[in-house]
């Protein structure tokens, strides 16, 4: 080869021609003839494989070819998706209602709301509130399928009137409708049903009729209309005693307490001379009783006098003293009255308190220290007297004579002093 020295690019016998001097020998230039290519690309050569929108397909096939999301304009062109949200066929660039599939216009309702008009009362159900009532567009006071109807003409719907027929009351009340409530006693109670319709503290009769109190003051359970006694709880009525007063017979004898002045006594009605509970005995027949006898088996006294009973108070002397009390002369320590006072005196007084042998006549002779009583120390003091030299019996003594200190518990019936 004269024209190389080397193969080159197109090797020997070929040049190494540039004719779009791209730096590609035509030899290896599938575009010769374009500077900006060396191979057609989807283009061909002479065309650019430019992407404007970098949508992956060459202005050359984009009919689009500044819009990256379409290669053709369709329905709505260039830039412009040709997106149909409601899926209705029609893309939302025509469509009035997009997002409507059973909307193309808006119609009386708006896109999304059919204009359908259920009840057939030429209002469509998106303007009407009752869209299943062909009387009614709103629900009105009785609401949608009741008319609100006023047949008694006071205001109120028959919807919410109790008493649709009666032009005073909307609601039956206590007496019903047609019939007012009047209240005459103003008791709370309706006449309708107040038996007492002018009685405002009563609306039953009761036991005592209307205008007339049950109250039952002593809470006996019997009204006070009916109950003679209404302050006592035990009696309904004056009995023989009187209210307040029971009609009971304590002592059973057949005459009530009221009348009983020895209630408790069935033997007595009163107290008498011996008082209730004593029964009025007269043992010895003398006309007084022995409650207040002194003497009650004494026919001859009613009280002891100087001599106790069962003794005359007989005064022989006529000295204005009862004999019985009279004072005898003795002399003190003779017990056995035999005019000496020796040893033969205690021992007589020790049989009597102790062997019950003797029964002195002068009890006063052997009270020998005069204390008033008749006891061993009288012995002891008598046996100190004449053995030991002790003193003497107090007076009288040694001689007869009258007890000095004569209000003691020992006396003196007989004695051999003159």
């Amino acid at each position: 080869d004269p024209n190389k020295t080397a193969p080159g690019d197109c090797g020997c016998g070929v040049e190494d021609l540039d004719s779009d001097q791209d730096g590609t020998a035509d030899c290896i230039d599938l575009c010769p003839n374009d500077p900006n290519k060396v191979d057609p690309g989807t283009c061909g050569c002479g065309t650019p494989d430019t992407d404007s929108d970098l949508d992956g397909t060459p202005d050359c096939d984009d009919l689009c070819p500044n819009d990256p999301n379409k290669v053709e304009p369709g329905g709505c062109g260039c830039n412009v998706a040709d997106i149909d949200t409601d899926l209705d066929g029609t893309p939302d660039c025509l469509a009035l209602c997009p997002n409507a599939p059973n909307n193309r216009a808006p119609g009386d309702c708006g896109c999304g709301t059919p204009d359908t008009d259920s009840d057939l009362d030429g209002t469509p159900d998106c303007f009407d509130d009752c869209p299943n009532d062909p009387n009614k567009v709103a629900p009105g006071d009785c609401g949608c399928g009741t008319p609100d109807t006023d047949s008694d003409l006071d205001g109120t719907p028959d919807c919410f009137d109790g008493c649709p027929n009666d032009p005073n009351k909307i609601a039956p009340g206590d007496c019903g409708c047609g019939v007012e409530d009047l209240d005459s006693d103003q008791d709370g109670t309706a006449d309708c049903v107040d038996l007492c319709p002018n009685d405002p503290a009563k609306v039953d009769p009761g036991a005592c009729g209307c205008g007339v109190s049950d109250v039952d003051t002593d809470g006996d359970g019997v009204a006070d209309c009916d109950d003679l006694c209404p302050l006592d709880s035990n009696k309904t009525e004056p009995g023989n005693c009187g209210c307040g007063v029971l009609d009971t017979d304590s002592d059973g004898d057949g005459v009530l307490d009221c009348d009983d002045g020895c209630p408790l006594d069935p033997n007595l009605v009163s107290p008498g001379p011996c008082g209730c509970g004593v029964p009025v005995v007269d043992t010895d027949l003398d006309g007084t009783p022995d409650c207040v006898d002194e003497c009650p088996i004494d026919p001859n006294k009613t009280e002891p006098g100087d001599c106790g009973c069962g003794e005359v108070d007989e005064d022989l002397d006529l000295n204005g003293v009862s004999d019985c009390i009279q004072d005898i002369d003795f002399v003190r320590g003779d017990v056995n009255q035999d005019g000496f006072v020796d040893v033969g005196d205690p021992i007589a007084l020790l049989n009597y308190l102790f062997q019950g042998t003797y029964d002195p006549t002068c009890l006063d002779a052997g009270d020998v220290n005069d204390d008033g009583f008749v006891d061993v120390s009288d012995s002891i003091y008598s046996i100190g007297y004449i053995f030991s030299g002790g003193p003497a019996p107090q007076a009288p003594f040694p001689d007869c004579g009258a007890d000095p200190t004569p209000v003691d518990l020992v006396g003196c019936e007989f004695s051999i002093c003159p």
